[in-house]
């Protein structure tokens, strides 16, 4: 590929970029857009060490999987940075990622931020919230 093959093929790229609104590293990029990398590496003849990594599935299939993980700590961080944001709410989230079936591989680094992130009164307030209150009827 010559010089200015590269040009034109960066100046695609950083348009089809710009146009969808993502960044070139972006997880989110890799995972919405996989057919689009195909394309443009068939398309413009791209070598063939780089075309083998942008059609790569298991890359793919990776990229999918880290979304997924992204996706359920950055709810949580959402609900946890808002303004009506309080400490049963807190506990709460701590548990989801905890009982998250993608996260499941840093369950002891989960466990061990909450621990160091959490009082015995955030446990108080989330039993205490009628929100997480469960009534048990006999």
């Amino acid at each position: 590929m010559t010089t200015a093959q590269k040009e034109i093929l960066d100046q695609k790229i950083s348009k089809f970029f710009y146009a969808n609104n993502v960044s070139f590293l972006s997880v989110e990029s890799k995972y919405f857009n996989y057919y689009k990398y195909v394309e443009i590496a068939n398309e413009d003849k791209l070598e063939m060490s780089i075309t083998n990594i942008l059609s790569n599935p298991s890359l793919y299939r990776e990229a999918q999987h880290l979304q997924k993980q992204v996706d359920v700590v950055s709810k949580a961080l959402d609900k946890l940075q808002s303004d009506t944001a309080i400490l049963s709410i807190v506990v709460s989230e701590w548990l989801v990622l905890l009982e998250s079936e993608v996260l499941d591989p840093y369950k002891a680094n989960i466990r061990k931020r909450m621990k160091e992130a959490t009082e015995p009164f955030f446990f108080v307030a989330n039993m205490m919230d009628p929100q997480y209150l469960v009534i048990k009827r006999k």
